[in-house]
């Protein structure tokens, strides 16, 4: 995404809610690493500009003619909220940057979970009698309240699945993979088209939208909502794929010396101190782990010679 044209259409994607999930990946990316401020401040000031200049002759636009009549930014501590009016329509979309997760209370007192490199959608007030959000891409929970002003609660996904709901708590995961929902409580039905998928709690269902095929299968719940709970949850682990997970997670990098890749690991640790996790590891597997500078070193030698730096 080197062309600034490019990143102008994507910024402009990205805020008229039009992106696909591998735009709004790239977007997040760049947002991530501040590529985007300046053209983001841009956007506004055409806007803002376009609000307030009498339009009686051609002007050069900054892209093209909007739809949106309105967009403000914020960004709190690495969450990112966009608020959107179209129409007579206002609508809040965040981005959650951080690396912590994002707890969203609805005017109803439906609360929503965003993982970490999510993004959501709402009306800010609901109409008819339906409350219905988007999941633009990432993992969200839902713990979605009853309310019989407004009785149909509606998750959208990129790939066209709706989840529909009247009192539950749920996880929906939309990614390049497809659109995953683990229901822990209640009932949902997935609508696809004309077919209808009715799930009970403890399963998963996957739409795959390359053959278009929705499957469901009982799962283990935990497994599902560790990321909500700030979990890591290994399951006769290797370490390779451990240490894939703590560079994900952590923003690290790890290396594994002298042939330990086959070790595994099963067990459940606390997100929230890496320091507590190595030593964790370090203990149960009997290994030399060193933290250092954002570097972290698995190697032979009894526990008790690890060391953080």
């Amino acid at each position: 995404m080197e062309d600034k044209q490019l990143q102008k259409q994507l910024v402009q994607r990205y805020l008229e809610s039009k992106a696909t999930p591998p735009e709004l990946e790239a977007f997040i990316h760049l947002f991530q690493q501040g590529e985007l401020d300046q053209l983001i401040e841009e956007y506004l000031n055409y806007e803002i500009s376009e609000e307030t200049v009498v339009k009686s002759k051609p002007k050069n636009h900054w892209l093209r003619p909007l739809a949106a009549a309105s967009i403000a930014l914020l960004t709190i501590s690495g969450v990112t909220y966009y608020t959107l009016k179209q129409s007579s329509v206002d609508y809040t979309q965040v981005a959650n940057l951080d690396r912590k997760i994002k707890k969203i209370t609805l005017s109803d007192g439906s609360v929503i979970w965003l993982n970490r490199n999510a993004a959501l959608q709402y009306a800010n007030k609901w109409q008819g009698k339906t409350r219905e959000v988007e999941l633009k891409t990432g993992e969200a929970y839902f713990q979605v309240a009853k309310n019989q002003h407004f009785p149909k609660f509606i998750v959208k996904t990129p790939d066209h699945l709706t989840v529909e709901v009247r009192g539950t708590e749920f996880n929906v995961r939309a990614g390049k993979e497809g659109i995953q929902v683990y229901l822990e409580g209640g009932k949902v039905a997935l609508r696809r088209e004309k077919e209808v998928t009715e799930l009970t709690p403890g399963q998963l269902a996957t739409y795959t939208p390359n053959n278009k095929r929705l499957t469901v299968q009982a799962v283990k719940g935990d497994a599902w909502l560790a990321w909500k709970n700030e979990l890591f949850i290994f399951d006769d682990t290797s370490l390779t794929q451990i240490a894939t997970e703590l560079e994900t997670y952590y923003g690290i990098d790890v290396v594994i010396e002298d042939h330990l890749e086959a070790l595994r690991f099963t067990g459940k640790i606390s997100q929230k101190n890496l320091e507590q996790v190595l030593k964790i590891l370090s203990h149960t597997l009997d290994v030399n782990i060193i933290h250092h500078k954002g570097r972290v070193t698995i190697r032979q030698g009894s526990a008790t010679d690890d060391q953080a730096e």
